[in-house]
């Protein structure tokens, strides 16, 4: 009789499991999952292909991807690992100390288990920045370079403890004190905003990093391309507009406050306060000027915010692997440079500008600063 029932129990989960994922293909139309998803196209059916196995296994992907039901079962699954096993559903993010969320990466550069680049390294390319100022120069334009921090660096506390066990003991000078002593050392450009964001923690209410975020929060962002502005004045000797920047509590977090948070696919809202900034600007006297940027994600919530609010008559915007050009030049990824018209846009920029994370200076530019050099493209008409 026990055997009986639990083989009803089991076939009547089996029924409802069945039967809930014919209504989720019904029901659910598009997908709300957060994060990279591929979406598989159906295979064609050939001796060959269901030979090697490769069909059968690209088959059964494609019809574990089209389960829509997969839009219930993962955050559920997801929620349960985050809530009860304090584990992070995503590989690539790390649960700190105070719930805090980290991007891996960034936690191995920061406590160096990711080895820091030698002063030689830096050396090398400090030298090939110097060469790209001095080009530029000489050709009329002005150049800067504005440096961002990571999480990892303004919230080492949060760091769990499992990465400060194998992170060496006697640690080296970090890759970003030997950049910004080897820049102090010449006459480029820079604002270095970390010194900023460290004093700015001490001082505000907000997380300056929400918990839920791997980027500085949209106020920190603000903040901050309103100090960049004024250094970009005084460094580069150009007139851009002036701004006052105050914040207020909002009921929802404005993109990147939440970014890696959404990543995890839960059920539960983030628990925590955010906040978002007022921009007023109260001089809007400033000179013409096209600038060229390239840099990361930092980038998109600072500069950015500058951009939009017109500081600048133009912009040739490159963030990661996205380029936006005005007049039709180029709008979309790239994969390579070449793909831009870099000779025209060079050209036509007065202000050529660099953002760099603390974490990512080792790949400073994506290789941009090395395509200008190698490829002389300062060196043109």
């Amino acid at each position: 009789m026990k055997n009986r029932t639990s083989r009803v129990i089991f076939i009547m989960c089996i029924y409802v499991l069945f039967s809930l994922g014919i209504v989720g293909q019904i029901i659910i139309k598009d997908s709300n999952l957060q994060g990279e998803t591929l979406e598989k196209e159906k295979t064609e059916v050939s001796f060959q292909y269901i030979w090697s196995g490769k069909w059968q296994s690209d088959f059964e992907s494609y019809i574990t991807d089209s389960l829509k039901i997969r839009e219930w079962l993962i955050p559920i699954r997801n929620q349960i690992m985050y809530s009860l096993l304090k584990t992070s559903p995503n590989g690539n993010i790390v649960i700190g100390k105070n719930n805090n969320l980290y991007e891996e990466e960034y936690i191995c550069f920061e406590t160096q288990i990711y080895l820091p680049m030698t002063e030689d390294e830096i050396d090398i390319l400090v030298e090939k920045l110097t060469v790209l100022d001095k080009s530029l120069k000489d050709k009329g334009k002005r150049f800067f370079i504005f440096i961002t921090p990571s999480k990892a660096e303004i919230y080492p506390e949060d760091i769990p403890d499992r990465y400060l066990k194998i992170a060496p003991d006697e640690k080296s000078p970090s890759t970003y004190n030997l950049f910004i002593e080897a820049l102090e050392q010449t006459d480029i450009a820079y604002y270095d905003s970390t010194q900023d964001v460290r004093e700015l923690k001490q001082t505000v209410e907000f997380h300056v990093f929400p918990k839920t975020g791997t980027h500085w929060s949209k106020v920190t962002a603000a903040i901050c391309a309103q100090k960049l502005s004024d250094t970009m004045e005084e460094q580069l000797d150009i007139d851009l507009p002036e701004c006052k920047v105050k914040y207020q509590e909002c009921k929802e977090p404005l993109h990147p406050d939440s970014d890696i948070y959404n990543l995890l696919n839960l059920l539960e809202k983030p628990d925590e306060i955010y906040y978002e900034p007022i921009i007023e600007i109260t001089d809007a006297g400033k000179e013409d000027y096209t600038i060229l940027a390239r840099g990361g994600s930092f980038m998109g919530s600072s500069l950015n915010s500058l951009i939009h609010n017109g500081y600048f008559d133009y912009s040739y915007y490159m963030e990661n692997t996205f380029a936006v050009c005005p007049e039709g030049t180029y709008s979309g990824n790239f994969d390579t440079y070449d793909l831009l018209p870099i000779q025209e846009m060079i050209e036509d920029s007065d202000i050529i500008f660099l953002e760099v994370n603390e974490e990512a200076i080792p790949r400073m530019s994506f290789g941009f600063i090395d395509y200008l050099l190698e490829n002389n493209v300062l060196e043109k008409p």
